[in-house]
């Protein structure tokens, strides 16, 4: 029987300090191994490049650190360093009239269905060429996307998952856990967890249909041959709660299939040195398309991560080190013993 295997991923490095230390800091205390990372451009006037942010990660590695990088596809904040797409738009931008360039639509009420898949693929490799150039040698080990659009939504996830394919690059997986009908409590006593009430506030409720619909896209990424653990684990976003993490690790320790955990993360000691206290966070610098209103929700998922234990039984390896074994069977598919 195989072991459990667990890819801790931390979502948005690139973007802001406040996020990105404390996805420093969780990889110095063994916390994360796999960090999804920004490949756009924001009007940083100033602030840290985001060479020198994806440095910061390669100096870590050349210290030892063990953690594997990946893209976080974005379509949905900032703006393309594709030339033409700056300059003349396609069906992934808007005009910015000020700036004189076309930056990428907000995910709010997203127009699904005027996405050209061509103008996704080319910005998808436009995202690769100019993270892999910056990583040299260090192979992207992973893609996954921000705000999750391209996986509710099988249209958009095709040629996101054919580009994935010509690249041989792994990829999140498409099956969320709560498929696997592996129970877990709504610790923070609302309706509905956080990745549904996210959804109502981006008003993507005509696509509930569709975001349920995974076994589509399951298909697509099996015909496609790619690789992607068999399940993620997003019901911890929103419901950062010391018991529910343990009751996570706990479920998976006996399972014999891989996941990815998904942590959204920040650094307190960050909002502290710039003068804000626990309830003004969402005033932190930011970019559209980076939700401030979760702030304080990431600093709340950064301290349980780092309070929490996590088991040195199951092996935690990266995208990569997944086998063929741990695609073979949706999850839902492992439980009923088919």
């Amino acid at each position: 029987m195989r072991i459990s295997k667990y890819i801790l991923t931390a979502d948005d490095y690139g973007a802001i300090d406040y996020i990105d230390q404390g996805i420093i800091k969780a990889i110095r205390m063994g916390k994360i191994n796999s960090v999804a990372c920004f490949a756009v451009r924001f009007d940083r006037n100033g602030e840290t490049e985001l060479s020198e942010r994806i440095q910061k990660l390669l100096d870590l590695k050349k210290e030892g650190y063990k953690f594997s990088i990946g893209l976080h596809f974005c379509i949905t904040a900032g703006f393309s360093s594709d030339i033409d797409t700056i300059l003349y738009g396609n069906s992934l931008t808007k005009q910015n009239k000020p700036k004189k360039r076309y930056d990428f639509k907000s995910a709010v009420n997203y127009r699904f269905n005027q996405v050209w898949p061509d103008h996704l693929e080319k910005e998808l490799r436009s995202q690769i060429k100019t993270l892999q150039d910056l990583l040299g040698d260090e192979k992207i080990d992973s893609i996954s996307n921000h705000h999750g659009l391209v996986y509710i939504n099988t249209n958009l996830f095709r040629p996101y998952a054919r580009v994935a394919a010509e690249y041989g690059i792994p990829v999140r997986s498409p099956l969320t856990w709560r498929k696997a009908k592996l129970e877990v409590k709504n610790w923070d006593r609302k309706v509905f967890n956080l990745t549904i009430r996210e959804g109502v506030k981006l008003k993507m409720l005509d696509q509930l249909r569709n975001a349920l619909d995974s076994k589509s896209r399951i298909k697509v990424a099996q015909n496609l041959n790619l690789i992607y653990p068999t399940c993620l684990v997003d019901e911890f976003y929103g419901q950062p709660f010391k018991p529910n993490l343990e009751l996570l690790f706990q479920t998976f320790e006996e399972a014999t299939f891989s996941a990815e955990f998904m942590f959204h993360l920040a650094d307190a000691e960050y909002r502290l040195q710039h003068g804000f206290n626990e309830d003004q966070s969402d005033q932190i610098r930011t970019y559209s398309g980076i939700d401030s209103s979760y702030f304080k929700w990431r600093e709340m998922e950064f301290n349980t991560l780092m309070n929490t234990d996590i088991s040195t039984k199951p092996l935690r390896t990266v995208f990569r080190g997944l086998v063929e074994i741990d695609r073979e069977k949706p999850v839902w598919m492992i439980k009923a013993g088919k």
